[in-house]
């Protein structure tokens, strides 16, 4: 490059005597593997920049829907114990502080965590697809993974209630972050012992496709509009990480 800017430099001071065809071949080629390296290290850095952001979006969303989730499940009455149908992951859980038998039914599904809930009938009706009826899936946080994203634990004589496990990758590699909880149903006991299938039914029953405007937010029916502040490892005594 020093050569070419110097054989230029001889040349305007040598009157009307121009550049050699060989001269400007050259310093095409220099300019050219110059501007090759620049594009190159700029395409890296707006990957990067867009692959970490990704990744950000999806770790705010999910510490938005466990922060949701901890306040339910907190006083869940009942946990199921985790199953598979259509080669998604299912578990549910019931909350009855309303007054009403409420279900609440997390599944992953094709990259994301979503949420659906149902009433149960009173007794002595037996909850089934001809009683309940599920409202559309809700996305509770888009673009994360796991090979086992819930995992059940029964009351024992050690930890007296129910637990449920969530563990789920926000992202992909190379800028994956992975997100480990445990939540404790502080309304079971080890009377709850055993009871591993309430609102279970729900797997038998298909719902509509298409979530009301607040899915798109990361809302679920029942839940309040307000977004919540993003938190990282700052949940209620009612669940531990590990």
């Amino acid at each position: 490059m020093r050569r070419a800017v110097a054989a230029v430099r001889r040349r305007a001071g040598g009157g009307d005597a121009g550049l050699t065809m060989v001269e400007v071949v050259v310093a095409t080629v220099v300019m050219s593997f110059v501007l090759a390296i620049f594009t190159t290290a700029m395409l890296q850095l707006t990957r990067s920049g867009s692959r970490t952001q990704t990744v950000a979006q999806a770790q705010s969303q999910l510490n938005n829907a466990f922060l949701r989730l901890d306040t339910q499940i907190r006083y869940a009455s009942a946990i199921s114990q985790q199953g598979t149908v259509g080669g998604d992951p299912y578990v549910e859980y019931l909350t009855t502080n309303s007054g009403s038998r409420v279900c609440t039914e997390l599944r992953l599904h094709g990259g994301a965590l979503q949420s659906r809930t149902w009433i149960q009938p009173a007794a002595p009706a037996v909850p089934g697809p001809g009683n309940v009826t599920p409202t559309p899936w809700v996305a509770l946080a888009t673009n994360v993974s796991a090979a086992t994203p819930f995992r059940f634990y029964d009351a024992d004589s050690t930890l007296n209630f129910q637990r449920l496990e969530l563990n789920l990758t926000a992202g992909g590699p190379p800028t994956a972050r992975r997100t480990d909880v445990t939540f404790t149903a502080l309304n079971t006991s080890l009377d709850s012992t055993g009871d591993t299938s309430e609102c279970a039914e729900g797997r038998l029953i298909p719902s509509p496709t298409h979530p009301p405007a607040a899915a798109h937010r990361g809302y679920a029916p029942g839940w309040p509009t307000t977004p919540v502040p993003s938190r990282s490892r700052s949940w209620s005594p009612s669940s531990a990480w590990r």
